[in-house]
């Protein structure tokens, strides 16, 4: 049952990162909260090009304090992002999705990592 499962979630997975992109363009047009914290990471990348490289796994000469707390904002923006998204998909009817996900042992939180 449990190649069953992940040839289903192979099969699937095209069209849930297409629900999710349609999923987050819909919320740059309707969350102003989103969209707001979606263009501070753009300016963030915009005023340091080194937090870029960095991200794509590029090599970088080291950053200094300023750019550090701007890296930190950035993640801690990645993170109000991502959970507006999780937020998005249960109120659209993913519960169920991510409980058979979940159940099939294709999704960890934090508490299976103990």
């Amino acid at each position: 049952m449990l190649n069953n499962d992940l040839s289903f979630f192979e099969n699937s997975s095209a069209e849930f990162n297409y629900f999710i992109s349609n999923m987050t363009l819909g919320l740059l047009e309707k969350d102003l909260e989103y969209k707001k914290i979606d263009t501070e990471n753009r300016l963030i990348f915009s005023k340091y090009p080194k937090l870029n490289d960095l991200l794509e796994g590029n090599e970088i000469d080291g950053l200094n304090k300023e750019e550090c707390n701007a890296l930190i904002e950035y993640l801690d923006n990645e993170l109000l992002l991502k959970y507006k998204q999780l937020e998005e998909m249960f109120f659209r009817g993913y519960k169920e999705a991510y409980f058979y996900f979940k159940k099939c042992n294709l999704l960890k939180d934090n508490d299976d990592k103990r």
